[in-house]
């Protein structure tokens, strides 16, 4: 059933209308695959449009070290990096979003490829000056993914260490999931009583996201269903009244536009205010839920759980 889906739906790429022509957007813009990976704040690019152009510009620099240094491969090494190449290819021309974290089991390989790349690059260069700047550029980019990452993972520690630890994940988004899983499962749902909308607006960018069914499925032990994107995604639209109705719905968990903004694990408000030039409002909640009655969403206000769930249903 596509509705119980745990992952995005994804469809079989020989079915897609304009593949040829998403394909060649995905390999155009597959040098934020690169600099993504190492380094991962660039991913605001997706809101800064001078970032992102800057972000695709550095991550091609790197991906074109990479075909360098498998230019200059020994051919008894050279399958090794054809099935890097084919792997990093095939994730780059399938995902219409870049998902740098599927890299991460060949980041060492991508790295040392960058890095011998560089080095093949410095002795094409025939002037002193290309010696020279092989050092400094290989310096500066290992510092520069250092740097980044070390100051990433410190601020992964502060939050794992943070008390209450979902308070402060993800900027509390977690926190409220728990709180509507733990109301539901008080209420002694059944299995299809709850649906969940899926369609994430955040730093002005409109994305699938599957979060919120993951975690109620989780903590619930129930099948959750998800409301289907093409009637909408609004609480109130008629729409989708209509289609919960029609499937005896009778719990809708619903994922308003996030004001201010997610990044990572904070609250943007600033970058917000810098993109669209606006103060953003409140704070709103990253998930609401609503009981359906006769048809009508009536939000629900459910308390804060403590010390909630001490084990995963279905899980010993």
């Amino acid at each position: 059933d596509p509705d119980l889906f745990l992952a995005t739906p994804y469809k079989v790429l020989a079915t897609e209308q304009g593949l040829a022509l998403r394909c060649l957007h995905n390999f155009l813009s597959s040098g934020h695959w690169m600099s993504w990976l190492f380094w991962a704040p660039a991913e605001i690019g997706t809101s800064v449009r001078a970032v992102g152009m800057l972000s695709n510009a550095v991550g091609w620099v790197l991906i074109l070290l990479c075909l360098l240094k498998l230019r200059y491969t020994p051919r008894r090494q050279v399958w090794l990096w054809l099935g890097l190449l084919a792997y990093c290819g095939l994730l780059v021309v399938r995902w219409n979003n870049p998902k740098p974290r599927y890299f991460i089991p060949v980041a060492p390989l991508l790295l040392l490829a960058v890095w011998e790349g560089l080095e093949r690059a410095s002795h094409l260069v025939r002037r002193p000056i290309g010696r020279g700047s092989y050092a400094c550029l290989l310096w500066g980019l290992l510092g520069g993914i250092g740097i980044v990452n070390v100051g990433l993972y410190v601020t992964s520690v502060t939050v794992a260490q943070s008390k209450p630890f979902y308070a402060s994940y993800h900027a509390g988004q977690c926190d409220e999931l728990v709180d509507i899983a733990h109301y539901l499962k008080e209420k002694q749902i059944n299995d299809r009583d709850v649906a969940v909308s899926y369609r994430y607006l955040n730093i002005n960018r409109s994305r699938m996201n599957m979060t919120g069914m993951r975690w109620m499925h989780m903590l619930t032990g129930r099948q959750i269903l998800l409301a289907p994107d093409e009637i909408g995604q609004e609480a109130c639209s008629s729409n989708i009244l209509t289609w919960v109705e029609s499937e005896g719905v009778t719990y809708l968990v619903h994922r308003p536009p996030a004001t201010p903004w997610r990044v990572w694990h904070f609250r943007a408000s600033k970058l917000q205010e810098m993109v669209t030039g606006q103060m953003p409002g409140p704070a709103r909640p990253f998930f609401t839920l609503y009981r359906i009655d006769e048809g009508k969403p009536v939000q629900l206000f459910v308390p804060d759980v403590q010390n909630w769930p001490r084990r995963v249903p279905q899980m010993k």
